[in-house]
């Protein structure tokens, strides 16, 4: 059997709702222990490590049939396996595309929805080619050079904003034990070059959706802004002062989203 066996950190609370929580890439359900504590008074909750990531078991076999489906459909069943048949849910990056691909695909199972910081795709061939073509050289990457540089590397770019100049980022840097080997076949087969597009899905979405992004992030700000176009009933919330990495940098501001759109009176 080459499934996964993913690991995954289970805060319950009786009878209190349960917030399903998924990480970006290099991220671990251990990044949202803070926020998971801090919403026990009123959600159960439930965090994992996806394929390729922290202690989740990932055969080398899974990855030539891996994609963003089988993931979704993975996490349906560890769902059905703790008796939980619907729930809240929170992605982020990563995580957020595979949230935003439940929500069109697995509406049933969720009661709201909050994607921070996510894409529904690339539309054009030749971009989507591009893109797998600079993931590749990442891989790469990944696999070629020390990981700490490598992460110092990633947290550059500019969707972060000056994350790498704050004092706990060390610490962040420090929680985030991954393979690089695994890492490097997450990147590929869940890269969003190879999910499908669902800008043309966006429309039907009936599930309450709240997109969250960081103002300094300008390129998924941006992003966030085409969605909210696409369909009137998707709500958009920047939070100034954050870039891509809301959770981290922003955690009261994530948490207040939780409660105010979690518990909000449907229209």
């Amino acid at each position: 059997m080459d499934n996964p066996v993913y690991h995954y950190i289970y805060k319950r609370s009786p009878k209190k709702p349960v917030v399903l929580f998924l990480h970006g890439f290099m991220g671990s359900a251990y990044e949202w222990l803070p926020i998971m504590e801090d919403i026990k008074n009123r959600y159960s909750a439930i965090s994992l490590d996806l394929p390729g990531h922290g202690k989740t078991i990932t055969e080398i076999s899974y990855w030539k049939r891996c994609n963003i489906h089988n993931v979704a459909e993975d996490i349906c069943r560890l769902l059905d396996k703790l008796d939980i048949p619907k729930t809240y849910l929170y992605g982020y990056s990563m995580g957020g595309r595979i949230a935003l691909y439940m929500t069109v695909f697995y509406p049933h199972r969720f009661e709201r929805v909050i994607i921070e910081s996510a894409s529904p795709g690339i539309k054009e061939d030749r971009d989507r080619k591009i893109r797998m073509q600079n993931e590749a050289e990442i891989s790469r990457m990944l696999t070629s050079i020390n990981y700490e540089t490598f992460l110092n590397l990633w947290y550059r770019q500019p969707i972060f904003g000056d994350l790498n100049q704050r004092d706990d980022f060390s610490l962040l840097i420090k929680t985030m034990q991954n393979n690089p080997l695994q890492l490097a076949y997450a990147l590929r087969q869940l890269s969003v070059a190879r999910q499908p597009e669902l800008w043309s899905h966006l429309k039907d979405i009936k599930i309450p959706l709240c997109l969250l992004t960081g103002k300094k992030d300008v390129k998924f700000t941006s992003i966030a802004s085409k969605m909210t176009k696409t369909n009137p009933s998707i709500i958009h919330n920047i939070v100034k002062g954050a870039a891509h990495k809301v959770h981290f940098e922003a955690p009261e501001e994530v948490i207040n989203a939780i409660y105010a759109f979690f518990t909000a009176k449907k229209n």
